[in-house]
């Protein structure tokens, strides 16, 4: 795969001055104070640091979220940096950067014709989205779940450039490999609860593949379904049964899911909502402004959708697709694990913000494709005329 750095110079003037601002907002307002369910964490830290402990506590406490990525990460700030709590709020901006990374690579396949100049301007609001969206997090497992978020993507980016090589041509290996590898990882480590927005993610963009052109055969990808298969039975194991004294709640929110089905039609207009907005962010906002932000955003996705197909974007990419489903995955996922808590605007919560932000970032990337083919054929129709 050929690199060129000076396409990627728009990317890194971008980037570079929001990191530092990032890097400069922890400082200045992160308080070094562990939160909620850090607390948790508390004997684990204190066994390691005394040397009376083993990795099978890493597993064996935590229930449904399986918070396996924080714990590894709470004993390392432990180790080498006196547990100093700013580390959490620090690992979102990597998490953040390789999100955007993931974007930028695929904007180079899809606008490979446009000057580079152009391809900045056009990549901006899409590293606004990445980065602007989401308060500052204040509870350690966050982290863990917006590094499964963005391994996530990293998988989906795996298969789509799996995609993008014809079947006349050999297909190389390393796409598949990578995959294999981040798929345990990221449902053993750091998704916990949330694994469903990855394999909702990964199951529309194969099938709306699959739709599209015709092309239902895929050997790879099913290797790839039967890992997923695999690694979501051992968690449902985990928690369903291992867990089951402490999990109770989740058998229950299946049923009411389906129930209540204008409340879980509620929740998912509102997590659409939050998706443009977070709670923590805008905490005057009435929640009926939510309401009609989701109805009027779930509009212009459909109309999105649609402009996806028509312009024939697909043959570019699905990352769009994957985004969008990601989101409507998560909030699925939170129906069904907190639903029973209360109304609708439990999906509001803060810690869900960077999970349906997604959303936004794969309707606005459509949209500016749409409007970058409009220019472009205009261009074109203007030489011919010439």
């Amino acid at each position: 795969m050929n690199v060129n750095l000076r396409r990627w110079l728009p990317f890194f003037v971008v980037l570079t001055p929001i990191v530092i601002l990032l890097i400069w907002y922890v400082y200045r307002t992160w308080t070094n104070t562990i939160f909620l369910a850090d607390f948790l964490f508390v004997p684990l830290v204190g066994d390691f640091l005394n040397g009376n402990w083993s990795p099978i506590f890493l597993f064996s406490r935590f229930g449904e979220h399986l918070l396996v990525g924080t714990g590894i990460l709470d004993l390392f700030a432990a180790k080498y940096f006196a547990w100093d709590n700013r580390i959490f709020p620090l690992m979102f901006i990597p998490a953040y950067a390789l999100t955007a990374a993931i974007i930028y690579s695929e904007c180079l396949k899809i606008f490979d014709k446009l000057r580079s100049i152009i391809l900045g301007i056009i990549f901006l609001p899409l590293c606004f989205l990445c980065f602007s969206l989401v308060a500052q997090t204040w509870v350690g497992m966050s982290t863990q779940f917006e590094w499964g978020l963005t391994i996530g993507f990293l998988i989906a980016w795996f298969l789509q450039r799996d995609f993008d090589t014809s079947s006349d041509s050999p297909q190389p290996r390393w796409p598949l490999i990578a995959i294999l590898i981040l798929v345990p990882i990221n449902f053993l480590v750091f998704t916990g609860s949330y694994f469903p927005g990855v394999v909702f993610g990964l199951g529309v963009m194969y099938l709306s593949r699959a739709l599209l052109t015709g092309k239902w055969r895929a050997p790879r990808i099913f290797l790839v379904a039967v890992e997923v298969v695999i690694c979501a039975l051992l968690y449902c194991y985990y928690v369903f049964i291992l867990q089951a004294d402490k999990n109770g709640a989740a058998m229950r929110g299946i049923f009411h899911y389906f129930a209540d089905p204008v409340g879980t039609i509620m929740f998912y207009v509102y997590g659409i909502g939050g998706s443009v907005m977070d709670q923590h962010t805008f905490e005057s906002v009435e929640p009926s402004i939510y309401l009609i932000i989701g109805s009027i955003l779930g509009i212009i996705s459909l109309v999105a959708l649609w402009l996806f197909i028509k312009t024939e974007m697909y043959r570019k990419t699905y990352l769009p697709i994957y985004c969008m489903s990601y989101t409507l995955g998560i909030i699925t996922a939170v129906r069904v694990g907190r639903g029973l808590f209360g109304d609708p605007i439990w999906i509001l919560n803060d810690w869900y913000s960077f999970h349906l932000s997604f959303f936004v970032i794969g309707v606005v990337w459509i949209l500016l494709y749409v409007l970058v083919d409009a220019y472009t054929q205009t261009q074109r129709g203007a030489i011919d005329e010439v």
